[in-house]
């Protein structure tokens, strides 16, 4: 018998809650999908214990099926990840250097991490302009549809950079060409270290991009400006690369780089 204040020393069992791990952590060691049956004998289970846990799991966002029914664990946890302490703390380091950032341009800038297929803003400093462009924080994009998006998807390993533009709807539908013409633009700023765009999203507006984050570890941010053209000027986003490069460097020095 226990006493009052002893931990016990059987743990409690949760069999629901073991048999959802186990299924995850099979399927996060293969990096190929698997039938029903593949899995039910992976964990030692039945095809009938398992099915409602799969369904379960797929309904919550956290497994997805292919074609042929197989099961593959979607990148639901990787955004549980993302949202995790180093964020924040992120953050902190990137504020002053990116209202730093502002002061020097004139420009507002924001910060962005990659969640899934979407670029994700966690952060912004406004222009001191009277007339500026402000980029919400909270506000998701697809990724490939903008240059944080495409630099941190450049970061990427392949494997999982494959995995993610599947997910994508607009890699979906983009023709052999244009998936072939993104691959390259993707590797291009994987070298080059730099992304830029002029009215991609809005006439008038040139975007670039550069990296940072916590060195050695996975977890990337891009900080970037989104800068107004006035009219009948010429844009050129890549004068934007010198001061975005300083205050990335800055953020890394903050972060323990």
């Amino acid at each position: 018998m226990r006493r009052d204040g002893e931990v016990s020393a059987q743990p409690y069992r949760v069999p629901a809650l073991e048999k959802g791990l186990d299924l995850l952590e099979v399927l996060a060691s293969n990096t190929e999908p698997l039938t029903l049956t593949a899995l039910a004998r992976a964990v030692g289970r039945n095809n009938n214990e398992i099915f409602r846990m799969l369904s379960c799991l797929e309904e919550r966002g956290y497994l997805r099926r292919d074609g042929s029914g197989s099961y593959r664990i979607s990148l639901k946890l990787l955004s549980l990840v993302q949202s995790i302490e180093p964020v924040r703390e992120l953050v902190r380091a990137a504020a002053p250097e990116m209202k730093a950032l502002s002061e020097e341009t004139g420009q507002s800038c924001h910060l962005g991490i990659l969640e899934g297929n979407e670029l994700v803003v966690i952060h912004r400093h406004e222009s001191p302009h009277p007339v500026r462009l402000v980029v919400e924080v909270g506000r998701r994009f697809s990724a490939i549809s903008t240059v944080s998006g495409r630099l941190l998807l450049s970061a990427l390993p392949e494997e999982q950079l494959a995995w993610v533009l599947e997910e994508d709807a607009g890699w979906q539908k983009l023709s052999p060409a244009g998936r072939t013409k993104l691959h390259k633009s993707i590797a291009t700023i994987g070298k080059e270290g730099l992304s830029t765009a002029v009215s991609e999203s809005l006439e008038g507006v040139a975007d670039a991009a550069v990296g940072c984050g916590f060195p050695g570890t996975p977890l990337h941010a891009s900080v970037a400006i989104s800068m107004l053209v006035p009219a009948h000027a010429k844009a050129d986003p890549r004068k934007l690369e010198t001061p975005l490069r300083r205050c990335a460097a800055r953020i890394l020095h903050r972060l323990g780089g």
